[in-house]
């Protein structure tokens, strides 16, 4: 595999790889190193080679740049790698997408491979970069997304409406398979009993990255309009920061006076998230509406329902394509008061959002782990012909 990504910090490629490695088989994973981390590493079945150190990717030549460094790290490890031990199968992380030109050579040799796509890159570019200056480089991207889908042998995904997207750009339905992002099952516990509501203000868990995109400020307006009807709401973020963005939150906490209510935590592992879930009493999931987060699905979804956690979330195409009103607690996405309004309504209604969590718990059913961790390994199984047992 490779990613210009950290691992075990992605928790796609932990999922993936860690699905192959119950079944014994051998995987290779050439991505960043982070700081403290070993360039090599061994956990169980699973090998991680670290090749490189990189900033913030914060504006469009630098990204493009580190992507360039990466690409020429990563393609010299998997030289190194082949050199080795053959190969099977490669599989490539996006983003970016032609990432996956590093397994060029090895597909001469009559390798697979796989381009797993988290993220549709012509639309994060725009809801990443939507400035004038970006323009030039759009149709660059697209031109190398839809090039680097037609160089794979087979796709992934990770939400229906990317899975749509790829059709109407002319990806035939059978070179693409849908994994959803659903909760690890070995990490998130789908079978806890109903929680008991707790006297007081609510306290309310985001993680996941932090960008504009994804709504915070949104979500920091919300609670402080909800101090007049519910008192100090507390609000615990984790995870991965937009530098400018952290400040711009930073400066709305302090504007607002919510120091004592926003608490900005850093990224952790998904066994520590667990327990944050455990503290939490709703999850909320306030993503803004553009043409990439209409499309996008958010993993935190999963992970609130798989661990019996009432959710408000935007209400966006990607999630209400899944599930019903009776499952989640929807709110107009990018309007602070309906936010706070459907937060409070929730609160006030323990009995309704007992009800919530089991239904959403039911729907999860048919999208959870185990049935998309077969999907990909099926996937495996077709293009290198090696049967890997349930």
């Amino acid at each position: 595999m490779a990613t210009m990504s950290f691992y075990p910090q992605d928790p796609r490629v932990q999922r993936e790889a860690e699905a192959l490695a119950r079944r014994s088989v051998a995987v290779d994973i050439v991505c960043l190193r982070g700081h403290g981390q070993p360039a090599r590493e061994q956990l169980g079945s699973v090998t991680a080679h670290r090749v490189l150190h990189i900033g913030e990717k914060s504006s469009v030549p630098k990204y493009i740049w580190l992507s360039i460094l990466f690409f020429r790290a990563a393609a010299a490890a998997l030289a190194t790698l082949y050199r080795q031990q053959r190969f099977d199968l490669i599989q490539v992380h996006n983003l970016p997408d032609y990432l996956v030109y590093i397994a060029r050579p090895f597909k001469k040799k009559g390798i697979p491979v796989l381009l797993d796509l988290h993220d549709l890159m012509p639309e994060l570019f725009v809801s990443r970069w939507p400035s004038r200056l970006s323009r030039p480089f759009a149709a660059l991207i697209e031109q190398a997304h839809r090039s680097s889908c037609s160089f794979a042998d087979h796709l992934l995904t990770a939400s229906e409406g990317f899975a749509r997207q790829l059709q109407r750009r002319g990806v035939p339905p059978e070179r693409v398979t849908l994994v959803l992002n659903s909760a690890d099952h070995h990490i998130f516990n789908v079978d806890r009993p109903p929680r008991r509501q707790r006297e007081g203000p609510p306290r309310l868990l985001y993680h996941g990255t932090m960008a504009p995109r994804f709504g915070i400020h949104h979500l920091i307006d919300g609670i402080d309009r909800l101090r007049s009807s519910l008192g100090e709401v507390t609000l615990q973020l984790h995870g991965n920061y937009d530098t400018a963005y952290r400040r711009q939150l930073e400066r709305q906490v302090q504007t607002l006076g919510l120091a004592g209510c926003v608490r900005f935590g850093e990224y952790l592992s998904l066994e520590k998230i667990r327990t944050v879930i455990d503290w939490a009493d709703i999850g909320v999931v306030p993503y803004a509406s553009d043409p990439f987060m209409d499309l996008a699905l958010s993993t935190k979804v999963f992970e609130y329902i798989a661990m019996g956690l009432p959710v408000v979330v935007s209400r966006l195409p990607s999630v209400t394509g899944l599930f019903a009103e009776d499952c989640l607690q929807y709110f107009q996405p990018g309007d602070p008061e309906d936010l706070a309004r459907k937060i409070s309504e929730l609160w006030a209604d323990p009995l309704r959002s007992d009800v919530l969590c089991a239904n959403a718990l039911a729907a999860y059913q048919p999208l959870a782990w185990p049935i998309m961790e077969r999907r990909y390994l099926d996937v495996i199984t077709r293009l290198t012909g090696v049967e890997l047992a349930s």
